[in-house]
């Protein structure tokens, strides 16, 4: 809000404004649909069970993302040396 206020009063940068709130009334039109279908919509319960391989892959990629979490030196020195 004091961005685009400082760019009104600035004068000269009118239409960046112009621009910015209707980007951002597009913004708030898909985040409502969003809001919507999660709260507002019935939907279908079913969730197929994982298969094996891809539980595993999933839990390979989310030790990686603890791991350099944790140590994120481990994957700098790789890329650097």
């Amino acid at each position: 809000y004091y961005m685009l206020a400082s760019a009104i009063k600035s004068g000269s940068y009118f239409w960046l404004v112009i621009f910015a709130v209707l980007c951002a009334v597009i913004s708030v039109y898909y985040y409502f649909r969003v809001i919507q279908a999660m709260y507002f919509k019935e939907g279908n319960p079913e969730i197929e069970p994982l298969t094996p391989g891809f539980r595993w892959i999933l839990g390979a990629i989310a030790a990686t993302v603890v791991i350099l979490g944790v140590s994120p030196n481990l994957i700098l020195q790789f890329l650097y040396f």
